[in-house]
């Protein structure tokens, strides 16, 4: 039996052995380091997640929403004379 638990598979023989896995894979979890991600998230509103979604089924050159938002954002952010392209990931 294997159960998953805070990103830990634990492989687990017998019940009675269960609280002890559990207490190991708690334990190596807090031990073990966090990955980095190079991605962070942003919240939409529903009618705008919804109005990009309706563009990006119409134009597939954006692979994704994030796809969309990430080059609308570049774009606006060299108008704006920030250059963000050596931020957006080119």
């Amino acid at each position: 039996m294997w159960f998953l638990r805070d990103s830990c598979v634990v492989v687990v023989f017998g019940v009675e052995k269960a609280f002890i896995a559990v207490l190991l894979t708690e334990l190596w979890c807090k031990c073990m380091p966090k990955p980095v991600s190079e991605f962070k998230s942003v919240s939409l509103s529903k009618p705008l997640y919804n109005l990009i979604l309706k563009f990006i089924e119409e134009h597939p050159e954006y692979r994704s929403i994030a796809d969309f938002v990430s080059e609308s954002v570049r774009v606006r952010m060299q108008e704006l004379g920030q250059g963000a392209s050596e931020h957006a990931g080119q």
